[in-house]
């Protein structure tokens, strides 16, 4: 059996050390090859979304679904969730520069009035969700003791604390860097752009090997690697956890590198300002000095 030194994945009683290894316990516990049942923090973005979807447009996601052949939606979500850096809600934007397009701006993360933006709706939507996606599980996997609901419903639950803790984080990070008064309210939500943004290419980087990585022909080959990706996923997820987001090392590189380059622009900024001001007052003493030659000259001609 081939080994995967390092890329494996151990979560409470289950470890898997290689593909092979989890390809067979997919054959005799995932009914169906039901991958989609297996969400992690970045798939578990798929299911929110913004606005009101016409009854067509719904029909026609089934149908398309449907048409490549996905058993059902949940498997479509998460197959989608393979092959962007960002989830919808935060890459789906009008501006690419932003770090994230879908959250160009603080007020659409968090408009200020305890209501409205997407912090405010993360609640409903994990609830919403957590419902929707344990009942399939269990009526999935109806066997109370199946290891495939017992990994599925950790999965689920473990996700849902990952999107929680990252939310917490964002609006913490924020406002103490505007407390800080270091930043102006735009650089604020740029650097805190640019940590999550660092937080999901982390993730996109262990799910890479999943990209891509349905195969019609053959459904167990491709459940296996969805859920190896997933569950890899998982493992960074923890990481960011354990260090409680903020003192993950790979947020000071970032932090640096923003810190740095704003404070050459200040810098640059102030002496373009001082040197400005020195033109100003040269000039202003040009004139004086011109007006008192013009004087002097008048006062000459005035001298028999």
């Amino acid at each position: 059996m081939s080994r995967t030194s390092g890329d494996g994945f151990k979560i409470r009683d289950f470890n898997f050390q290689s593909m092979d290894e989890l390809k067979t316990w997919v054959e005799a516990h995932v009914v169906g090859n039901r991958f989609g049942l297996f969400v992690d923090g970045v798939s578990l973005w798929e299911y929110y979304r913004r606005g009101h979807f016409s009854m067509p447009e719904v029909l026609a996601s089934m149908r398309d679904t449907s048409r490549v052949g996905f058993a059902t939606v949940q498997e479509a979500r998460v197959a989608t969730s393979f092959e962007n850096i960002l989830p919808a809600v935060l890459g789906w934007g009008t501006d690419p520069t932003k770090s994230l397009p879908g959250l160009p701006n603080h007020s659409v993360w968090d408009a200020g009035d305890g209501t409205n933006g997407l912090r405010f709706h993360l609640n409903d939507y994990n609830t919403n969700v957590y419902t929707q996606l344990a009942d399939q599980i269990q009526n999935t996997f109806e066997d109370f003791s199946s290891p495939a609901r017992t990994l599925a419903l950790e999965c689920l639950q473990r996700a849902i604390q990952f999107v929680n803790e990252l939310a917490n984080y964002i609006t913490r990070f924020h406002a103490e860097l505007d407390n800080s008064r270091s930043f102006s309210k735009d650089q604020c939500w740029q650097l805190v752009s640019r940590c999550v943004k660092r937080c999901f290419q982390d993730l996109a980087a262990v799910r890479v090997k999943a990209k891509d990585g349905r195969l019609q022909s053959d459904p167990l080959g491709t459940a296996t690697t969805y859920i190896w990706g997933t569950l890899r996923t998982h493992s960074v997820m923890q990481e960011y956890l354990k260090y409680n987001f903020e003192d993950h090392p790979a947020f000071a590189s970032v932090i640096t590198r923003f810190v740095t380059n704003n404070n050459f622009q200040a810098n640059i900024k102030t002496i373009q300002d001082q040197v400005d001001k020195q033109d100003k007052e040269i000039k202003s003493m040009s004139k004086r000095i011109d007006t008192i030659f013009n004087r002097l000259s008048v006062i000459e001609k005035r001298v028999p």
